[in-house]
């Protein structure tokens, strides 16, 4: 079993997970907004975007594309 409980079968689509510059174009807002949302717990670990590596200090994010949709109430 992975770091993630239920992200190992959607890791493995390239398309779903993104990194953040791909998200921030995907979603068209800034980077001040799209840390505004994790602050605000719209977006959430685990479940919108996941660590690239998960024992670095500062991570570099993959973000669920269709997950951060859903949670904008852009489906």
């Amino acid at each position: 079993m992975g770091l993630y409980p239920g992200c190992e079968a959607s890791l493995s689509s390239p398309s779903l997970w993104v990194d953040t510059k791909a998200i921030l174009r995907h979603l068209s807002i800034s980077r001040a907004t799209l840390d505004r949302l994790r602050q605000e717990g719209v977006l959430v670990e685990k479940r919108h975007y996941i660590k690239k590596n998960p024992t670095a200090m500062r991570g570099v994010f993959l973000w669920n594309r269709q997950r951060c949709d859903l949670a904008l109430d852009r489906i």
